[in-house]
């Protein structure tokens, strides 16, 4: 029998995984001109009818309290941190926005220190540098901008997720990870819904293949790598979780190679070796060696 601690590892990886087609999917909608805005609320929206359908079964389960504050935290934080994430990578290019938004693991262990005094391992300290070197050499030739606004609008993306992931970590041992994986798709269609509205670029997509981009992004990239995620925090610390899910830039450059034709540098593959290191050696937490350094 699997334990809790690997089934937790393991759904925090397949939803790195499942996220890393979003560049793939999303690009495919937003070149048929749909808006920002729109896209994401089709994403989310679809994401939730999909979840309405595998969720059926848990609704007499349902803590209507506990699901309103979920939609609410999913509200402000998860849609928050998307907006700004896109908005970011429309001023520095996507390259340096994933970079400073993969800083998210930090914040994700200052708010379990500051709120649930939650001691850390130095072996995750370690992988997030590791991380962040092999993301800067994974997007290296990417078109990268220094902008004041879009750095700063990256880092609040960042440090939204990471509050996002916190609370969830709470939640995920109180309510269904598939009725709040509903919570985030449905809360989050309600703003990008009311963003296009004031946008002014609603619109219902006409062409068969958008909505094939559509619905990869919104089951494939969405609503499954959610509930992976809340179901890796249910066995497993926010800290790991959020950590093992940087394998999701790897993906983005594979798929790129693969259905992109996108070319692959040395610079890449070393990067995708030093970050695949990293999420073996956050494994290492449990060892002796490690336990005995913790820090915060």
């Amino acid at each position: 029998m699997i334990s809790n601690e690997w089934r937790g590892i393991l759904y925090a990886i397949a939803s790195g995984l499942f996220f890393g087609g979003i560049g793939y999917f999303a690009m495919g909608v937003l070149q048929a001109d749909i808006s920002i805005p729109n896209m994401l609320f089709w994403r989310f929206f679809i994401a939730g009818l999909f979840m309405t359908v595998i969720s059926f079964s848990v609704f007499k389960k349902l803590s209507y309290r506990d699901l309103l504050k979920s939609f609410l935290l999913c509200a402000v934080f998860y849609s928050s941190s998307t907006a700004f994430y896109f908005l970011s990578s429309t001023y520095i290019g996507t390259g340096l926005a994933m970079v400073i938004f993969f800083i998210f693991p930090l914040f994700v262990i200052l708010l379990s220190w500051m709120f649930y005094n939650q001691k850390i391992s130095t072996v995750y300290y370690i992988a997030i540098a590791l991380i962040l070197i092999g993301l800067v050499l994974l997007s290296h030739n990417t078109e990268i901008a220094l902008d004041a606004i879009g750095i700063l609008f990256a880092i609040f993306s960042a440090v939204l997720y990471a509050v996002y992931i916190v609370a969830s970590k709470k939640q995920a041992g109180q309510l269904n990870p598939l009725l709040l994986t509903l919570m985030v798709c449905y809360s989050c269609s309600l703003v990008f819904f009311t963003a296009s509205i004031f946008h002014g670029s609603f619109v219902v997509p006409q062409a068969l293949y958008v909505w094939g981009h559509i619905m990869g992004l919104a089951v494939i990239c969405t609503a499954l790598p959610i509930l992976f995620t809340l179901y890796g925090l249910k066995y497993i610390s926010a800290a790991k979780t959020s950590i093992l899910s940087a394998l999701e830039p790897v993906i983005v450059v594979i798929i790129g190679v693969l259905f992109l034709e996108e070319a692959i540098t040395l610079k890449q593959v070393l990067g995708i070796v030093i970050i695949l290191a990293a999420a073996i050696l956050v494994q290492c937490d449990s060892l002796p060696f490690f336990k005995k350094h913790r820090r915060l």
